[in-house]
């Protein structure tokens, strides 16, 4: 089974058993935690018959995102929030010509997942620890399909603020500054002697500051999630061996800025324009930007 048809029917599984579940199956009351979780899959499709006049090519291109936040006061000193982010999708084009269709590619792959741990003394700052693993589903680099890889783990402590807060609106503004320490876990590595793939896993020491802000921008039906991460590298497991131009290239600020502007049309339709800034030096010294603009079904799941 292809696996474009496997995440179909895992998707639309999903979404059946969200669908049929009781109310008080997914009340966040019953766990005495503060959950929130939203589904969305968009969809499109175009095709052309061979003897259409114009060079137009038919696609087909499907989505599906999944967020959920989980948090709690756990007592009154320490405050737990949890974040999910799951996203994957496809593309095809079509070959009139040949009268047939390219293999899927994929347009979004993502697993993102971060807790974070906040002491709540009621202070100009609170401290706070957190962990957070970033992956994909699928890696094809080697030709055979590797997954959830790579792989990046990052720890960090320091202290956080909460810069804005307005219940009324659903604002928050977060702010979190501390110590961080990543592994960059790679089982695709090509080795320039060998000529084959290896597993790879390279440390680093550093800084890193967190942003994020959740607000409504007109009214409930139109929201944006933009969350911005800064990790300055003071320290490379690998430096020694790193020679050439690009050895000192570590040493520059990481950055992923990612906002998410979400309208809902009706409770079951909604538009969303996702933006993403990448910018790594030791993958490329320019930065990376992606937009993407789509429309299909949401299905709030608390």
């Amino acid at each position: 089974m292809h696996l474009r048809t496997r995440m179909i029917l895992l998707v639309g599984l999903f979404v059946v058993v969200m669908i049929g579940l009781p109310d008080q199956a997914i009340s966040a009351n019953d766990y005495g935690w503060d959950l929130s979780g939203v589904f969305n899959l968009t969809h499109t499709q175009s095709a052309y018959s061979d003897n259409w006049d114009g060079d137009e090519q038919g696609q087909l291109t499907w989505n599906s995102q999944l967020n959920m936040i989980a948090q709690k006061q756990l007592s009154d000193l320490m405050h737990s929030r949890n974040v999910l982010e799951l996203e994957y999708g496809q593309s095809q084009t079509q070959d009139r010509d040949l009268e047939t269709w390219s293999q899927p590619a994929k347009n979004a792959d993502k697993i993102d997942f971060e807790s974070v741990l906040r002491f709540t003394l009621d202070g100009w700052v609170d401290p706070y620890v957190s962990g957070r693993f970033l992956s994909q589903f699928t890696d094809n680099v080697t030709g055979d399909i590797e997954y959830v890889n790579p792989i990046t783990l990052t720890e960090s402590a320091g202290i956080a603020k909460t810069l804005l807060k307005n219940e009324d609106l659903e604002q928050e503004w977060l702010a979190r500054l501390g110590l961080g320490l990543q592994q960059h876990m790679d089982r695709s590595v090509l080795n320039a002697t060998t000529m084959e793939f290896e597993s790879k896993t390279v440390t680093y020491a550093g800084i890193e500051l967190v942003t994020e802000l959740l607000s409504q921008v007109i009214n409930e039906n139109l929201r944006v999630n933009s969350k911005l991460i800064v990790f300055q590298a003071l320290y490379n497991s690998e430096k020694d061996d790193l020679t050439g131009d690009t050895k000192d290239y570590w040493q520059s600020p990481d950055v992923d800025w990612e906002t998410v502007f979400t309208a809902n049309i009706t409770k079951v339709l909604m538009v969303n324009l996702t933006t993403r800034l990448l910018y790594d030096k030791e993958v490329n010294t320019a930065g990376r930007f992606r937009e993407t603009l789509a429309a299909g079904i949401t299905y709030m799941l608390f």
